[in-house]
């Protein structure tokens, strides 16, 4: 299967091919993260393709640490993965809603 246009091999955007090997950190971290937290979290976060985005926010983060002068150290990776859990979380809470929203709506339609 080739990859889609533009994307490594490793399904980054091109121009995030120089962070590939901090964005790998950032996978491991997101993924041990992951194992930590609370059963209902998890269940949410599992409903979503994990880590599976463009990776904008990890790679902005990971930037800033290098921009800092830090490198992408073990707590730089931490954060990154922590920003992409919120927002996975967040986007996966809207959508949830917004689905329970919608039975709602067509509930009240139908007068169930």
């Amino acid at each position: 299967m080739t990859e889609p246009r533009g994307t490594t091999s490793q399904g980054l955007p091109l121009v995030l091919e120089p962070l590939a090997e901090d964005l790998a950190r950032v996978g491991e971290k997101f993924e041990e993260i992951l194992s930590s937290v609370s059963q209902r979290t998890h269940d949410l976060i599992a409903h979503s393709p994990r880590f599976a985005g463009k990776r904008l926010r990890p790679a902005l983060t990971c930037l800033a640490g290098r921009i800092a002068g830090g490198g992408v150290t073990e707590d730089v990776a931490s954060v990154a993965a922590i920003v992409e859990l919120v927002h996975t979380a967040t986007a996966s809470a809207l959508a949830s809603g917004a689905c329970f929203e919608e039975v709602a709506t067509q509930r009240s339609r139908i007068g169930s």
